[in-house]
């Protein structure tokens, strides 16, 4: 047992789930076989008779599909205009002519009969000839045409009114049949046909095209479908003539029953010639034809006990091996589990350190390893909450240190800007409305999130006010993608950015200075940069700064690393931070955003666009 164990436990789980379920299926079904078989020895021949007729319906079925899928084509083939035309041409034709159109029509059959065949398997079985009803000419595309040919010896048009519409058992049109009926019961190759008609525009018949297999074609499947159960196969069409027959003396006595032909199944014991057969029928309903099937009854009976005896053997093999394998089903399977449920209830308990120590060679091991990254997982969760909750309470006490009452702001604000606008101080009212629109968008009621379009007009405000501030010397650009506007974002990811760029850059130059802001989108991104052409930083600083971005480490670039850990826990480090700094020449700050993450970003005092 320790061996089958140590055996079973280097395979994959699905193997052993898999040949689990296969012994203990084929358990059963070889049972519930055993037990049909032995109740079949009550009711042998209705046992025997059900599977004859299975296979006699794969026959009848192989049989429509054919006729179903010739009918399809020639459907085809009548509805196209040159066949209508060739049929509808009153004017006479000399040899040349008509051999020329027998070439033209047989060359765009072709292609019809060829993916038939090709379909069913029956290369080379399939004719078609059309008889052309105002010229007393037949075109066997087979073989060659036929002129002055007499209607009443065509063998697919004899009963043509009443056979109309139907498959029927007939002989191949050749030039025996043709010219010389006297000789057609000498010279014949039995076929399958039916007439197809080709009618002009006032639903006159000008041609009848006739489909054709040949009886081999049933014969040789029906032969290989019987071969299981060593029946004999004879089918005979409505008139009592046969379509086909395995034995000679099997359709005789069919022809000779007084019954002649019978609808549905036959389910009887018959004797032919000394020898006990099982018959069993059926109608083929295209060609208006019953097929039989002769199974000898010893073949029945050896086959049957045969098969207990084997069924029985394999089921008391299968009931010890269903023993043996319980032991190795319950060590491998549920051990496994087991130490997964307990590790997993200790994780309920709260010891979110859990970690499961046993390898394994199997799936088992694949669980075991995603289970333990889920609690270290959990555990950096767990700790990402707590400093963000720190630092959540930190921004809202220093929120309600300076905390100012909106309304007053801005009344008097707007008070400010209505005595600068009638002392005509235009300075002093450009600052003030740069001032009241910079508040009201960068307050927002509280809200944490804005569009992008809102970000940037804090940015401007607050460029607008320092430019006025350090008497015009600050110059700025903003270029926006308006297709970015409405994307979500943090309310101040631009104005911590260019603050930095006034006091650690352009403030340094005497000159003043420019600021860029550039928002585009690419490869799923949104990019969001601002350039100055400030003092710059060295590259020691610049590595430093760099280095202490995500820490909590104290540093003059506070505001810097402050959006920088804010995006980040936004956007679940999906974002990108980078700086790049030219000493004596200028910074640039890059954050590049994934735009499926910004439009669903949202906290508790959002709006709902």
């Amino acid at each position: 047992m320790k061996r089958i164990d140590e055996r079973f436990s280097v395979r994959g789980f699905k193997t052993r789930i898999f040949l689990m379920m296969f012994l203990i299926t084929m358990g059963i079904v070889f049972l519930a076989t055993m037990i049909m078989y032995r109740a079949s020895s009550r009711s042998l021949m209705n046992q025997a008779a059900n599977i004859t007729s299975t296979n006699i319906e794969l026959e009848v079925e192989m049989a429509n599909t054919i006729f179903h899928t010739l009918e399809y084509r020639s459907g085809q083939i009548i509805s196209r205009d040159e066949w209508r035309e060739a049929c509808g041409d009153t004017s006479p034709w000399d040899y040349r002519e008509t051999a020329a159109k027998y070439r033209s029509l047989k060359k765009d059959l072709n292609r019809y009969v060829t993916n038939v065949e090709r379909n069913n398997l029956i290369a080379n079985s399939i004719a078609y000839s059309l008889y052309f009803c105002g010229r007393n000419l037949l075109f066997d595309f087979n073989r060659t045409f036929y002129e002055n040919v007499d209607s009443e010896n065509v063998p697919f048009l004899e009963n043509y009114e009443e056979n109309r519409g139907h498959w029927i058992a007939t002989v191949k049109a050749d030039g025996v049949n043709l010219y010389h009926p006297e000789f057609r019961s000498r010279f014949q190759e039995r076929v399958v046909s039916r007439c197809f008609e080709i009618t002009d525009e006032d639903g006159k018949c000008i041609g009848i095209l006739a489909a054709q297999v040949s009886s081999s074609v049933f014969e040789n499947y029906f032969s290989d479908t019987q071969k299981g159960l060593s029946g004999e196969t004879v089918i005979v069409d409505s008139s009592g003539m046969p379509v086909l027959y395995s034995q000679k003396e099997l359709y005789e006595y069919i022809a000779g029953r007084e019954t002649g032909r019978e609808n549905g199944r036959l389910y009887e014991r018959v004797n032919v010639n000394g020898t006990p057969y099982m018959l069993t029928s059926q109608e083929i309903e295209n060609i208006d034809s019953m097929i039989y099937i002769f199974v000898p009854i010893t073949k029945i009976r050896m086959n049957i006990t045969t098969l207990e005896k084997v069924f029985l053997m394999i089921v008391v093999a299968l009931l010890l091996l269903c023993l043996i394998f319980t032991r190795v089903v319950s060590g491998v399977i549920y051990k496994p589990i087991d130490i997964l449920n307990r590790s997993m209830y200790q994780v309920k308990q709260g010891d979110i350190s859990t970690k499961i120590r046993e390898t394994r060679k199997d799936e088992f091991q694949d669980i075991f390893d995603t289970f333990n990254s889920m609690t270290d997982r959990l555990e950096s969760l767990i700790q990402e909450v707590t400093e963000e909750r720190l630092i959540s309470e930190k921004a809202e006490l220093r929120l309600l240190q300076e905390q100012l009452n909106p309304h007053f702001l801005y009344n008097t604000l707007d008070s400010i800007y209505s005595i600068a606008r009638i002392y005509k101080v235009q300075q002093i009212a450009d600052i003030v409305a740069a001032l009241s629109r910079f508040f009201r968008v960068s307050l927002s009621n509280g809200k944490n999130f804005v569009t992008l379009k809102e970000a940037t007009d804090i940015a401007r405000s607050y460029l607008i006010i320092q430019n006025i501030r350090f008497g015009g010397k600050i110059h700025y650009e903003i270029e926006e993608d308006p297709a970015m506007q409405g994307l979500i974002v943090p309310k101040l990811i631009l104005q911590p950015i260019v603050e930095n760029s006034i006091y650690h850059g352009i403030e340094r130059k005497k000159e003043g200075g420019e600021i860029r802001i550039t928002i585009t989108s690419g490869d799923g991104f949104c990019h969001l940069i601002v350039a100055d052409n400030g003092i710059g930083m060295e590259e020691e600083k610049l590595e430093q700064i760099r280095e202490h971005l995500y820490d909590d480490e104290e540093c003059q670039y506070y505001a810097m690393r402050n959006l920088a850990r804010q995006l980040r826990l936004t956007y679940r480090g999906k974002e990108k931070f980078s700086i790049r700094s030219v000493y004596r020449e200028g910074t640039v700050v890059e954050i590049e955003i994934p735009i499926e993450e910004m439009s669903e970003v949202r906290d508790d005092k959002a709006d709902s666009r």
